[in-house]
Order: structure tokens, then C-alpha cells, then sequence
């Protein structure tokens, strides 16, 4: 691609054994209605189709092939080392761009002033069903905290990072096994630490595929386990206060257990009746919170219903 004004994008997509997703997921890139980009593939030595797929499009991508042990970051932070472009712009091998995705970025950028842009995404199940939409993030002061506190309300795939940023606040993704399943979500929260932007773009430019090999369907337990060990590892470098680091916890828990399908309505409920006892004015405002996202995702989802039809045509 020429770079034809200063707005140049870097599309990184890591991907290992995704080949029945990856040409879309490629094709929704170069069909862009902005097309001042490349496209990088890092390809963890997969052993399906993904090979013969990314042949086909050898003078449209750069194509590396590296082994990262299982550990995604190291393949997006080589990709971060190869990238030219000022903006990079975060995509799941599994998952796809809406065709004006870079140019709905592209106008926010000139228009706004932050360091990093998400906007909303269609879910898609295995049949690639429209679902609903997920709408992120929050206008919060202090976002970092935020974050911190309730969870990660971001998503990797709908995020676009300045890297003047990343480069000038030293900022990768973190390559610990140990927190390799929520390794964007630390990401996120170092931007978050260090000042960083964020903008918040309602209108859906993405879908996000939700199906039994996605990152999305880990086991409970072990991600679950993966966000406690990134929280105590802020709490260690003394990033987080005390009482905002035991409020977390506390929201992890609620949430693991709303989260956990192997167990029954009952045993959830005894479950959430025994933290309300130990905490119930945290415990009230955690399950406000999690009422009122889910009314405005209802709300939202009504408002693109008409979308949601037209592309289901």
C-alpha cells in the first residue's frame, strides 16, 4: 500500500489453525473502504489449511510464520516490531472488520484527540448468526481504576492503539504464561495506567465470532485463575490500593460464579446469597452495575435492530 497522508494503519492478526475463519477475516481487511494499510499475519506453525489460505494473498499481507509456545503475545509483539504504520489496528484471525471500519476510525482521528479507539461489535455464533451487539467501555475520570475494579469492558479485535504511545510509554503485551488468557486485558490496563486516551465509538464496525476453538471459550477455571494472577501482579507493583484491589476480587467473584454453567440456578443463587452476606453493600452496587449494562445493552440492541435485519438479509 502507498501512504498517502499520515494516517497509515498496521492490521496485526495473529492466528494458529484458524483457516476456516481466516480468509474472511482477510478479505474484510483488504475490501476496506480505506485502504491505507498493511496487513501483517503472524502464523503460529499451524497444521491446517491456514498455509495454502495466506498464499493466496502473499502480495497483499506480510506473512511470518513464528512459534510463540502458546503464548498469542509474542506473536502480536513481533507483529507490533514489523509494523510501519502510526496506527495499529488489532484484529482475531477468527473475527472481521465492517468494510468502513478504517474510514470510521480514520474521521475519528481527525476529529478527536486519544490514543486509543474501540467501537461496538455484532456477536456471531458458530453459524455466524447475529447475536446481539457489545458496546464498550465508559467515560470514567479515572479509567485505569475503573478497569481495575470491575473488569475489562474492551475488546481487542474492536481496538485501534497510537503507537507513538505504546512506543513512547514502553507498552507490549505482557509474554507470561501465567496470564496468557487475559494478556489484552493487561495490555489495556497499561495504557489505562499510563494516561492513555481512550474513545468510545458506539456504531458496531466489527463482528466477533464466538465458537468452541475462540479464546472466549476457555474453561471458566482457568481464566478466571489467569485474572487473579493479573491482579494480584498490580497490586504487588503497587499500582492499586488496597480496598480497590479487594473490591475487585470481590466482583471477580460475583462474576465467576454468574459465569460458571456448571452449575445449576440454585447453587448460583446460594452462591450469590453467601457473598451478600459477607459483603452486601459492595455486593448491591456490583449487581446495579451489572443490571444497568445489561439494560443498555438491550437499549442499544433495539436502537440497530433495524441493522441487524439488513444484515441478516
Amino acid at each position: 500500500m502507498v501512504i498517502m497522508d499520515k494516517i497509515f494503519f498496521s492490521i496485526i492478526i495473529p492466528t494458529y489453525n484458524q483457516g476456516e475463519f481466516l480468509e474472511k477475516c482477510i478479505s474484510s481487511c483488504l475490501n476496506q473502504t480505506y485502504q491505507n494499510f498493511e496487513i501483517i499475519v503472524i502464523d503460529n506453525n499451524s497444521t491446517d489449511a491456514t498455509n495454502k489460505i495466506l498464499k493466496k494473498y502473499e502480495k497483499q499481507i506480510i506473512y511470518k510464520k513464528f512459534n510463540n509456545e502458546g503464548v498469542i503475545s509474542k506473536s502480536r509483539n513481533i507483529a507490533l516490531k514489523i509494523a510501519k504504520g502510526n496506527w495499529i489496528a488489532l484484529l482475531d484471525s477468527d473475527d472481521y472488520f465492517s468494510l468502513e471500519k478504517l474510514e470510521e476510525t480514520k474521521n475519528a482521528i481527525l476529529n478527536n484527540s486519544f490514543d486509543v479507539f474501540l467501537n461496538s461489535e455484532w456477536m456471531l455464533d458458530r453459524n455466524s448468526k447475529l447475536k446481539e451487539i457489545w458496546f464498550y467501555g465508559n467515560k470514567k475520570k479515572n479509567f485505569y481504576l475503573d478497569l481495575i475494579k470491575y473488569g475489562s469492558c474492551l475488546s481487542t479485535s474492536a481496538s485501534v492503539v497510537k503507537r507513538e504511545f505504546l512506543e513512547h510509554k514502553s507498552i507490549n503485551f505482557n509474554e507470561s504464561k501465567e496470564i496468557k488468557n487475559v494478556a489484552d486485558y493487561d495490555f489495556f490496563l497499561n495504557i489505562a495506567r499510563e494516561g492513555g486516551k481512550f474513545y468510545f465509538l458506539k456504531k458496531p464496525l466489527g463482528f466477533h465470532l464466538i465458537h468452541e476453538k475462540s479464546t472466549g471459550s476457555q474453561s471458566v477455571d482457568t481464566f478466571f485463575i489467569a485474572l487473579k494472577k493479573l491482579l494480584n501482579n498490580h497490586f504487588e507493583l503497587d499500582y492499586i490500593k488496597r480496598n480497590s484491589y479487594f473490591f475487585s476480587l470481590l466482583n471477580l467473584k460475583v462474576i465467576e460464579v454468574i459465569s460458571n454453567s456448571s452449575h445449576g440456578f440454585m447453587k448460583k443463587i446460594f452462591n450469590l446469597f453467601k457473598i451478600l452476606i459477607q459483603n452486601p453493600i459492595d455486593f448491591s452496587f456490583i449487581i446495579f452495575r451489572i443490571v444497568i449494562k445489561k439494560i443498555k445493552i438491550i437499549f442499544f440492541n433495539y436502537i440497530y435492530k433495524q441493522e441487524k435485519i439488513n444484515l441478516q438479509k
